[in-house]
């Protein structure tokens, strides 16, 4: 809110002023995500998120809203970005991994005190990084100590003495009948009947792959390496998550668990609309579905796969 007060001050306060804060950053979100993301995803990877990602009712709406969740859009998918340049061997020109834990801590600590569910994203992904990366599980324990400490305090000293919300008195329920239903919105939010058809192909595909064999569906060399299009690279003694598929699958389970958890334990918080500011993670799952599915099929499959998902999309 301070941020969209800022921008008012400089656009003015009119209708279109404050919703095209939103809509900036909605777009911006998703140009980030397919501009940003290819080491992970295929280009029609990519453009598939994004297909479903602007095509959702939460992100559509959202981008025209004058509240937080644009921004949290991009902040969210600045964070997907960042964490899976540090899981990932460094490329040259790259800066180091201290510049990039940074930048990382610098967004987290930034969102999360735009919308206290950008912490709980923050700190799954703390614990996705934690588990992958044996280097830096120091630096992501500390990190993550560090962010509910400040989040507690805030929550204390600012939000506790200022505020008139009260979270003892929330309307927020906490009992089974509420988490289904909200978890049913924010699936209707995020996709609607197409897009789930559309899922329904990439997942599809990706069994076609499994009971045809290898050799009869699997595309050609010149599509991605193996380990940019599965879920799981078995190596020579064990199976090796892949990296990416952690990220994108752990980091909305984690968030789900903690919410549920959380309103619980202390007060009821989880939302359909809260839960949805991990939605850039979900377009990341979209995007290695396709990869694992419709892009490594052979090219006659991939064809027909494509049409279909074409048409569900459109």
């Amino acid at each position: 809110y301070f941020s969209i007060f800022g921008f008012s001050k400089i656009a003015g306060g009119s209708d279109e002023a404050l919703r095209f804060f939103s809509a900036f950053w909605a777009t911006a979100a998703v140009v980030l995500f397919v501009a940003a993301t290819g080491s992970a995803f295929s280009l029609p990877g990519r453009l598939f998120a994004a297909a479903l990602a602007t095509g959702s009712n939460f992100w559509f709406y959202q981008a025209q809203n004058a509240r937080f969740y644009a921004l949290g859009f991009f902040i969210a998918t600045a964070i997907l970005v960042i964490s899976m340049a540090l899981l990932r061997p460094r490329q040259r020109r790259e800066p180091p991994a201290s510049r990039r834990v940074a930048l990382l801590f610098g967004l987290m600590l930034f969102g999360s005190f735009m919308h206290f569910y950008l912490m709980y994203l923050s700190l799954a992904v703390l614990i996705v990084i934690g588990l992958l990366e044996p280097r830096l599980r120091l630096v992501m324990a500390a990190l993550a100590l560090v962010l509910v400490s400040l989040a507690f305090l805030y929550l204390k000293v600012v939000i506790g003495t200022y505020a008139q919300f009260r979270v003892e008195n929330s309307w927020m329920g906490e009992s089974p009948d509420w988490y289904i239903y909200q978890l049913n919105a924010a699936r209707q939010l995020m996709f609607n009947k197409w897009a789930l058809l559309a899922i329904a192909v990439c997942a599809g595909a990706w069994l076609l792959r499994i009971v045809l064999g290898r050799d009869a569906s699997v595309a050609e060399p010149s599509q991605p390496p193996a380990g940019e299009s599965t879920l799981l690279v078995l190596g020579p003694w064990h199976g090796r998550l892949d990296p990416a598929a952690a990220l994108v699958i752990g980091v909305p389970l984690i968030m789900l668990a903690g919410g549920i958890v959380s309103s619980i334990l202390i007060s009821p918080n989880f939302q359909d609309r809260n839960f949805l500011v991990c939605a850039p993670f979900l377009w990341g799952a979209t995007a290695k579905l396709y990869d694992v599915g419709v892009q490594a099929l052979a090219p006659r499959l991939r064809l027909l796969a494509n049409f279909a998902l074409a048409l569900a999309v459109l």
